[in-house]
């Protein structure tokens, strides 16, 4: 049992003070208080150290029975010197002296086992940590696991490597997840190639739609060509489209021609342009009168957007080429105006509106009553009808091609005959562009009068006399 420290003190003093090894005016007390600090600090420098060596061991502990992780240390054989509570219980043993001298030969299969082998043995030659690391774990009886590990040099107090020692997370969760992702993505690309065949198809489908040919507008023998040249340019910003033309042969002498422009694009535009093109062949005995034409069209769009329990609209023109009586006759569902250009006059401009405020668009307003107009027509006058997406065509910086650009280049070009006007208009698009092409669809028809009824009249007059 330890003197206590009392008496050791009385027995310092009464060697210091008996041996004379202190002078004898020197006050005894004083000494013995000083002894007491001496043995007072080095008591509390003992309670620290031995607090740091208890509180080391706490952590320690701590560390080995709640970390979820799992922590092992092998020796320089790769048999386990010790595990923490996590590492014993995932493989199922029941305390940590259960482990001590097995290898991973003992729970994993042998292709898994000499893997991790192998890593170890690097480590303790190389003294070089492995970096974080995913394995993949089977064991018999049990699922798929994984794990992410790294594994680091077990140092001796002499700085020797003497095995190594790892730290493992289960990411089973994570990597079943990515692996669930990673079949999902697939079943994505394969319904994303399915819906690709899909609308190529529906893209050729609507395509084949568009004229490979015009009708011929013959209403006499006098000539053997067509009283009216039709070109066009058709050009979607998507697979499938949402602008809609057709040219409606009324009789020899009445041609009908409809732009429309249906709100947005892709493939509910185009399932509305299907709508019209069938609409359009059920209301062809009223094509003659561009205004009872719109009308009957809106009001049959109206009852399917409906059903449809959504806000559509389609702006639409509607012109009808009377060659007997020398005029055009037409109808505005607030589409852009179509351009004129008269040959005898030498100008191109924008048609006369049919009425003061435009009238909207088809779908909006269930029995709207639209307007119509007609304007003479005589050889070599030339109607533009297009879609707004020609307007809106952005440059880098923002701004837009617009009705302007469009009315100069027509009034330049219009000399030189309708298909090369279009051609050289869609040539600076693209030139405006920068190639970068257009937000929106875009669809242009040019109508050009060959000949009328009453100048046929006046040629056959002239020659008779």
């Amino acid at each position: 049992m330890p003197e206590p420290i009392e008496s050791r003190i009385q027995s310092n003093l009464d060697l210091l003070f008996e041996k004379g090894r202190l002078r004898q005016d020197v006050d005894r007390e004083f000494v013995r208080s000083i002894l007491m600090q001496c043995v007072q600090m080095g008591a509390t420098q003992q309670e620290r150290i031995n607090r740091r060596e208890d509180d080391k061991s706490i952590f320690l502990d701590h560390l080995m029975q709640h970390l979820p992780d799992r922590i092992y240390f092998k020796d320089s054989e790769s048999r386990f010197l010790m595990g923490n509570k996590a590492f014993i219980e995932h493989f199922g043993e029941k305390d940590a002296d259960a482990i001590v001298g097995k290898t991973d030969f003992d729970y994993f299969p042998y292709k898994f086992a000499i893997q991790k082998y192998a890593d170890e043995q690097r480590i303790i030659q190389t003294g070089q940590p492995m970096a974080m690391k995913d394995e993949h774990d089977e064991r018999e009886g049990r699922s798929v696991e994984w794990s992410s590990t790294v594994k680091l040099p077990l140092f001796s107090k002499e700085g020797n490597v003497v095995g190594t020692f790892g730290v493992s997370r289960d990411i089973t969760e994570k990597k079943l997840a990515e692996e669930r992702l990673v079949n999902l993505a697939h079943q994505l690309q394969l319904k994303n190639q399915q819906i690709e065949t899909d609308l190529e198809m529906a893209r050729k489908v609507q395509m084949a739609f568009l004229p490979k040919s015009y009708p011929p507008f013959i209403w006499d023998l006098s000539s053997s060509e067509s009283a009216l040249n039709f070109f066009h340019r058709y050009y979607p910003s998507e697979a499938l489209a949402g602008d809609f033309f057709q040219v409606i042969p009324i009789s020899n002498s009445q041609a009908g021609v409809i732009i429309c422009d249906v709100m947005g694009h892709g493939v509910r535009a185009a399932l509305i342009t299907a709508v019209l093109r069938g609409l359009v062949g059920e209301l062809k005995l009223i094509t003659p009168y561009p205004h009872v034409f719109l009308r009957k069209v809106n009001r049959s769009l109206n009852t399917v957007f409906k059903q449809l329990d959504m806000t559509l609209f389609v702006t639409a023109f509607y012109g009808v080429f009377d060659l007997l009586k020398g005029q055009f006759r037409y109808a505005n569902a607030g589409h852009p105006q179509p351009i004129l250009t008269q040959r005898n006059k030498q100008a191109s401009g924008l048609l006369e509106p049919v009425a003061k405020e435009p009238e909207p668009a088809l779908g909006l307003i269930e029995n709207f009553r639209y307007s119509s107009r007609s304007i003479p027509m005589a050889p070599g006058d030339n109607v533009l009808l297009y879609t707004d997406g020609i307007l809106e065509v952005e440059r880098e910086d923002g701004q837009q091609f617009g009705k302007k650009r469009l009315l100069e280049l027509i009034r330049k070009r219009a000399p030189d005959g309708a298909e090369t006007t279009l051609n050289t208009l869609f040539d600076s698009i693209r030139e405006f562009s920068g190639g970068r092409g257009a937000q929106d669809d875009m669809c242009a028809v040019s109508v050009e009068v060959v000949r009328t009824a009453a100048e046929s009249r006046q040629e056959t007059q002239r020659l008779q006399s």
